[in-house]
């Protein structure tokens, strides 16, 4: 070995050469080079004196450490002899709480754990005064007046009382208010006037395609209602041209849709069941116009709640089953006639009940009641006009505008338009009589 060599080699605490390290895997010596003081350290670490060398280490960096000042030592003193004083103080306190509590001799003062202000209060019950019981108010006695039926009427909605969905203790208070709503929800009668190139020809025809549009789309009954009245509140608010008013429709139905139906149609479909007459972005500005030119006021009372109601009731006589197609019958082919503006939805559904009932039915108190209060008397006018729609589409079969018939003479709908001659010759039979 060179002399060169040798003096690359690591020295020992003797000054000696110290052994060239050997390699595990070809078992030739390895020389390393430590060129350090540190690295020479780290050589004797590796041959298994680390713990010393860490000990040492360790040693000469808490001698080199600064020593706290004296006023630091003072403070540190005068906290832990207030800390020791403070617990100690504590101690004696328990310890003479115990003390009392063995002897019996308990200030009220010191009863102040939560339990005995619990079991104070459970022993002393005379102490809460009890608050002052509020008079009801007039409103409040109305509408427990109106929850009383009067006497003689039948109470239709004893089969629901079972019936958590149906609600039953809420029914008449809910149809209550919907016949105040109906006198601020519904189109004022003849408001055509307004409207430049827009008539009452052109709502029917927009109003039968609506008919066609709902039926494809498999939309929910309160959709198609919900769908005309916005029609005609934004008829009576707005002019609007005739080459927009299939817009105007289709913006309805939009909106009425998002209201009642869990799955709307999207504006793709609504876009191209118009077969293109208008574009996604228009439709979209229709449906903020439509929106805002009636406030945003969707809530609104439709004949459908109505007739439900009456149907309940007249069920509750033993109707024919037929009954119920008969009056939403009637009542689709009122939609489509603008001069049915002039009757209530209340009005309307109670009429078509006692139309659709052709006489089978006694319309009595409770009939009366649960239809919104009319007497037969009070629709005889209207049971003429629905009278007077059924017999016109009976022969409509020929013309464009039977979307309603076409509907109503389907399997589904119980074939029910395709008897209208049967029935027209039974209601005027019935009317001569003065069944009604």
């Amino acid at each position: 070995m060179s002399t060169s060599n040798t003096n690359n080699l690591p020295k020992t605490t003797n000054g000696e050469n110290a052994a060239p390290a050997v390699s595990a895997r070809n078992s030739k010596p390895v020389t390393r080079r430590y060129g350090t003081r540190n690295a020479s350290r780290r050589a004797l670490a590796d041959i298994g004196n680390r713990a010393s060398t860490t000990s040492t280490t360790n040693n000469k960096l808490r001698n080199t450490k600064p020593k706290a000042s004296g006023l630091a030592e003072s403070n540190k003193l005068a906290t832990n002899k207030t800390t020791n004083a403070n617990y100690s103080d504590s101690i004696a306190t328990r310890t003479r709480g115990k003390r009392r509590r063995a002897a019996g001799a308990v200030d009220e003062n010191t009863r102040n754990t939560p339990r005995q202000r619990l079991e104070r209060t459970i022993r002393a019950p005379e102490e809460v005064t009890p608050k002052a019981i509020r008079e009801p108010t007039e409103e409040e006695k109305a509408y427990a007046e109106s929850l009383v039926l009067p006497e003689g009427v039948i109470d239709i909605d004893t089969s629901d009382s079972g019936n958590h969905l149906a609600e039953s203790t809420m029914a008449i208070p809910v149809m209550r208010s919907m016949v105040t709503l109906e006198q601020t929800s519904c189109a004022a009668a003849g408001y055509m006037f307004i409207q430049g190139e827009v008539t009452a020809h052109h709502r029917r025809i927009l109003v039968d395609w609506l008919v066609d549009v709902h039926s494809q789309f498999r939309m929910t009954p309160p959709t198609l209602y919900l769908t005309v009245n916005i029609v005609d509140r934004f008829l009576s608010q707005k002019a609007v041209a005739k080459r927009t008013l299939q817009l105007v429709g289709v913006g309805c139905m939009l909106v009425a849709s998002k209201y009642e139906e869990i799955y709307p149609p999207s504006m793709e479909d609504f876009v191209y069941i118009a077969d293109g007459s208008f574009s996604r972005e228009e439709l979209i500005r229709m449906e903020a116009l439509i929106v805002n030119v009636l406030e945003f006021r969707v809530t609104v009372a439709t004949p459908l709640p109505f007739v439900t109601r009456t149907l309940k009731a007249a069920a509750a006589h033993d109707a024919d089953p037929r009954v119920a197609l008969v009056a939403h019958y009637a009542l689709e082919l009122a939609l489509c006639d603008y001069n049915s503006l002039h009757f209530r939805p209340s009005h309307l559904s109670a009429a078509a009940v006692l139309l659709a009932t052709r006489g089978a039915v006694q319309w009595d108190d409770t009939m009366r009641f649960h239809s919104g209060g009319y007497t037969a008397e009070a629709l005889a006018e209207c049971v003429d006009h629905l009278r007077k729609l059924v017999a016109e589409d009976a022969g409509a079969m020929s013309t464009r505008l039977n979307a309603v018939r076409r509907k109503y003479s389907k399997e589904k709908h119980g074939q029910i338009a395709l008897v209208a001659d049967e029935l027209k010759s039974e209601m005027e039979m019935e009317m001569e009589d003065h069944r009604f």
